[in-house]
């Protein structure tokens, strides 16, 4: 699956799936602060998660360990 078969905006079971992870695993990740949380929709931002994924982009809190 290619970046763009995944919508700008994702729920929980698809951003996980576009960071090649489980569920769990996300959302786990998501409330420790390491990804950042859905907007007010409960979708998650393709570009935001990319960017964390990169690791061009960091939560204001700094450095997680994962």
């Amino acid at each position: 699956m290619s970046k763009a078969d995944f919508p700008a905006f994702m729920r929980d079971v698809t951003a996980a799936r576009f960071c090649d992870m489980k569920t769990g695993e996300f959302v786990e990740l998501v409330e420790s602060g390491a990804l950042p949380t859905p907007n007010k929709l409960g979708r998650w931002d393709r570009s935001a998660l990319e960017a964390v994924m990169r690791g061009d982009s960091l939560k204001p809190e700094g450095v997680f360990e994962l």
